[in-house]
């Protein structure tokens, strides 16, 4: 259960640990709170344990093809590739079936000379093994072989992190039908959004639901490859932050995702384009921009 919008991005198992840094929209959170509190035991679920062969799968390269871009990043990193939410009352049919399409991606995206072409890419800029409970996925950090995701892997302050979107879709702008069950909180599919966004220059583009609750920037990475993003409602102006994002993704894309990785140039873009109020986090934490 996701909240993308609000004073933080909320799930369930967040609740315990944030609501108490956004006092003034907590009322607004107030009827998700009680609904985890009657449906949950407690803000400390049991933790999850991962095997030393799934953590070696989740940190292992995943090779994509993307409006004719290859691409390399880990699959902890990828969202929403193995399928879509199923509410089938055979659950162990849907088990199954999710399982046999995640082999057939995964034998096609281990091997560069297979890679699988998709009309869109989820991509999850978070703290991989930072965000779990039982600790048992931060054994994942050091497995990584990216050092964009080893620097945000366990650190919510790396200026990676401070510099991007926390989700990111890269797309064919040939293919936006790839959005078509994708839903906007204010009516209408996202694929139609992105088509009356008339996204043609290298400018950025901003397009709203009908409510102007729910926006998504885009922006040309290359000649039919374009990022999009969520960037809030219409009702704040975010002009500024969302240049800088653009800017930010392209980085990104460019020095993190191709064949060969250029941590050191990612990482000079990434301090120039940290969030104004981006924190400086705990001495243990911090990563020095400027070599001090």
């Amino acid at each position: 259960m996701d909240i993308e919008r609000g004073c933080y991005q909320v799930t369930s198992n967040d609740v315990c640990k944030h609501a108490a840094h956004c006092p003034s929209k907590l009322s607004k959170l107030l009827p998700l709170l009680l609904f985890i509190a009657a449906t949950s035991v407690s803000c400390s679920p049991s933790p999850k344990r991962y095997s030393d062969e799934h953590i070696k799968f989740l940190a292992s390269d995943a090779h994509v093809i993307v409006a004719d871009t290859p691409l390399v990043l880990p699959y902890i990193a990828l969202g929403g590739f193995s399928g879509g939410a199923s509410f089938s009352l055979d659950r162990k049919r849907d088990r199954n079936a999710a399982k046999d399409r995640l082999n057939v991606f995964r034998a096609a995206a281990d091997n560069p000379q297979t890679a699988p072409t998709l009309g869109k890419l989820e991509i999850n800029i978070t703290t991989y093994g930072w965000d779990d409970f039982g600790g048992d996925l931060i054994r994942i950090c050091s497995r990584l072989k990216r050092e964009w995701s080893k620097s945000v892997c366990d650190n919510p302050w790396a200026p990676l992190k401070q510099a991007l979107p926390g989700r990111i879709y890269l797309a064919d702008i040939r293919r936006l039908d790839a959005f078509d069950n994708y839903s906007l909180s204010g009516g209408g599919r996202m694929s139609d959004l992105l088509m009356s966004m008339h996204i043609e220059s290298e400018e950025t583009t901003i397009g709203c639901d009908h409510d102007a609750d729910m926006c998504y920037a885009a922006t040309h990475i290359s000649a039919n490859l374009i990022a999009i993003w969520y960037v809030g409602s219409s009702k704040l102006d975010r002009s500024s932050d969302v240049d800088r994002e653009s800017k930010s993704i392209k980085a990104f894309v460019q020095y993190a995702l191709g064949p060969k990785e250029n941590f050191k140039a990612l990482f000079i873009a990434a301090c120039q384009l940290r969030r104004p109020d981006s924190p400086r986090g705990p001495d243990a934490y911090h990563v020095s921009c400027d070599g001090t």
